[in-house]
């Protein structure tokens, strides 16, 4: 099966004009994944989410970890430790297979190549799975969230070109949303030293072909103020 990368596609079209030649604003910024993993395609580094902790000493993975835990239960008024023992609750942390080919393409008052950056995804989640759902509280008070992702936490890594790699903090603004074919779709609000602060509508679909091969989709759009 032959599958043509979205990264690759917006590359060839910025070609002509060279980098910073698609006409997005200055504020805007734009990450994308499109590719396909076949069974057994070697990994060119380790895609844990240690190791991206571990290659950048800003980082530490327990305090990470702790601020996740923190914002889960202050953002969406439920007792986290007590879901997670009955039960109802899964924590997974993860991290977007470095073969996904994750980059960005746009980026506020940064010229960026047209071949993008790539991007370190590590996440750190709370997933319902009680059948019944999960009551919330605080500003969603009365609200029960369906099986399946309630929020997520986590950093983006941009590898630029020159200099170290941007750091960009994220976390889901409400509840998050999966389709019947597991398509998920989250507003989160960003945080960076350098850029400011945003929001990113993000849409994914990570689907398996019948002989196990991993396809990736990924559309994360961006609006930045300083």
């Amino acid at each position: 099966m032959i599958r043509i990368s979205l990264a690759a596609a917006f590359a060839v079209a910025c070609a002509d004009g060279g980098p910073g030649s698609m006409p997005l604003p200055s504020d805007y910024g734009l990450f994308l994944a499109n590719a396909q993993i076949e069974p057994g395609e070697p990994q060119l580094e380790s895609g844990t989410v240690e190791a991206m902790f571990e290659a950048d000493d800003r980082l530490d993975l327990e305090t990470v970890r702790a601020e996740a835990q923190t914002y889960m239960t202050s953002e969406f008024g439920f007792d986290l430790d007590e879901a997670l023992a009955t039960g109802r609750v899964m924590w997974i942390e993860s991290r977007v297979d470095p073969r996904a080919d994750y980059r960005v393409f746009a980026l506020p008052d940064r010229e960026v190549s047209a071949e993008g950056w790539r991007i370190d995804d590590a996440a750190f989640s709370a997933v319902v799975v009680d059948p019944n759902g999960l009551p919330l509280g605080g500003v969603y008070e009365g609200m029960v969230q369906p099986p399946g992702v309630l929020g997520t936490y986590g950093y983006y890594r941009l590898h630029a070109d020159e200099g170290e790699p941007l750091l960009i903090q994220y976390e889901s603004d409400g509840p998050g949303t999966v389709d019947a074919l597991g398509r998920g779709l989250f507003h989160c609000r960003l945080s960076s030293e350098v850029l400011g602060t945003g929001l990113a509508r993000v849409v994914y679909d990570v689907t398996q072909t019948p002989d196990g091969a991993a396809i990736y989709d990924i559309a994360n759009v961006q609006t930045w103020r300083p």
